[in-house]
């Protein structure tokens, strides 16, 4: 029996990790396959935009998992859509501010990324292998959000339009 058969038969959640990276590097959103290499980082002052980049890798794998989210909670309505909106409200809160006013993202509970190009070269530029890991951290914080297991995140969220208002 396959492993990811086994998996969803014991874990109620809508998806599993191998399945969604599997099938992000299909679509190949960021991948090589496009001919379009996943972004590198602008440079070491662009690190609020490395963030962002790390945000919209959150929407872009809900986007992948909303039509597994569908299947398993389409037959009521109310809960489809709280799942729904409890996705897209931890990736709209991704970016967050600590005590020190520095910027960040958690990834997981694993990675601590705060944007800098040295960072975004080591997490998404340097191996297949080593991005894999970080999207499967992301799936299983996702999955936990969807099941409503998710840990409260640490820091204040930042929204891009408070920082536009604030310069």
């Amino acid at each position: 029996m396959n492993k990811n058969i086994k998996e969803s038969m014991i874990d109620p959640s809508p998806f599993t990790p191998d399945d969604v990276i599997a099938h992000y590097h299909d679509r190949a959103v960021w991948s090589e396959q496009r001919k379009e290499p996943r972004p590198r980082a602008l440079s070491a002052n662009k690190t609020l935009e490395n963030l962002y980049r790390v945000q919209q890798l959150y929407f872009d794998l809900i986007n992948l998992v909303d039509d597994k989210i569908r299947e398993k909670f389409g037959h009521d309505d109310k809960q489809l859509e709280n799942v729904r909106n409890a996705l897209k409200n931890r990736a709209d809160n991704k970016v967050r501010s600590n005590s020190q006013g520095q910027l960040f993202v958690q990834i997981g509970d694993k990675i601590y990324y705060t944007g800098t190009a040295k960072e975004y070269e080591k997490y998404f530029n340097s191996t297949k292998k080593v991005f894999n890991s970080v999207l499967k951290e992301i799936v299983k914080e996702l999955q936990n959000v969807a099941l409503g297991k998710a840990p409260e995140e640490d820091g204040k969220p930042i929204k891009f339009d408070q920082l536009q208002e604030n310069n």
